[in-house]
């Protein structure tokens, strides 16, 4: 039996909980998103987004394994932000993920408890 306070502690634990669980498809469309938001344009949903949250996207075009985690877990953090509102949420969620966001959602909450983090700041919205 192992002491889980032993085991090494992963570097991205929401990010890695989520990309560990994403089909392809989820994959590439979060890539496809990063890469739009990457661009810096002010008339890009993905950019807008993403800026108004405060955050941007790791790394340049190709995206490695390492920069959609990277990627994951900032979409985490602004996910704990107190400025996040749900709608914000969403609007990330269905700009990286599309008509999977739903889903996508479901394992950032799944992630969340698993790291004993809270989905919303306490006394935050949801």
């Amino acid at each position: 039996m192992t002491d889980s306070s032993l085991a090494p502690r992963r570097e991205r634990p929401v990010g890695d909980y989520v990309h560990d669980r994403l089909f392809p498809e989820d994959l590439a469309s979060l890539r496809a998103w990063m890469a739009e938001a990457q661009q810096e344009d002010e008339l890009s949903e993905a950019y807008c987004n993403l800026s108004n949250a405060g955050y941007s996207v790791p790394g340049e075009p190709p995206f490695t394994e390492r920069h959609l985690r990277m990627m994951l877990e900032i979409l985490a953090a602004a996910r704990q932000e107190p400025q996040t509102r749900p709608v914000d949420w969403e609007c990330l969620l269905s700009g990286a993920f599309r008509e999977r966001a739903d889903a996508v959602g479901q394992l950032f909450d799944e992630a969340s408890a698993a790291v004993k983090i809270l989905p919303f700041p306490v006394g935050g919205r949801r």
